[in-house]
C-alpha cells in the first residue's frame, strides 16, 4: 500500500515537469555557428560524425507542417544533448529539411548530403533575443 502511495506521487511530481519542459522551443538555448562561408563550414563538418541514429525529417509539403514557430526542432536538440554531441546540423534539399547532431572523431568522414544543401549548423549557446520570438 505505502510504496502505491509512492509511486502515485512520483507520477504526480513528474507529469507536470514534463509538460512545462515540452511547452518550451529549444531553439533558444542554441546558436548558428558564425561562418558566413558555405564551404569552409562543410569542410569542418568533415572532422565531425553523426551522433543520429536516424535522420530528423521535416517536409515542408506535408499538409499541417507548421515551420513559423521553433518546437519542430526540439527533437533535434533532444538528440545533441542525448548523444552528447558538439553541432546540430540542418540540411535542405527538396523542400525537407534533415537535422543531426554530430560529434568530433578523428580523421575524416563522409558527409550525408553534398555541400550545397548545407543549411545551418548549430551549437548550445544564447540565441540574441530578437531571433527567438515565435
Amino acid at each position: 500500500m505505502f510504496l502505491a502511495v509512492k509511486v502515485f506521487l512520483v507520477c504526480l511530481a513528474i507529469q507536470p515537469m514534463a509538460l512545462t519542459d515540452s511547452e518550451e522551443p529549444l531553439y533558444k538555448a542554441f546558436v548558428t555557428v558564425a561562418q558566413t562561408n558555405q564551404t569552409i563550414v562543410y569542410n569542418n563538418l568533415k572532422a565531425y560524425a553523426s551522433a543520429t541514429k536516424n535522420l530528423f525529417e521535416y517536409d515542408a509539403k506535408l499538409p499541417g507542417a507548421n515551420f513559423k514557430n521553433f518546437y519542430w526542432m526540439n527533437p533535434c536538440y533532444l538528440d545533441y544533448y542525448a548523444s552528447n554531441a558538439t553541432y546540430v546540423v540542418f540540411w535542405l534539399k527538396d523542400r525537407v529539411v534533415y537535422c543531426e547532431s554530430v560529434k568530433k572523431v578523428y580523421g575524416s568522414v563522409e558527409l550525408r548530403f553534398p555541400a550545397q544543401y548545407l543549411m545551418r549548423v548549430e551549437r548550445a549557446g544564447i540565441r540574441c533575443p530578437n531571433a527567438t520570438s515565435t
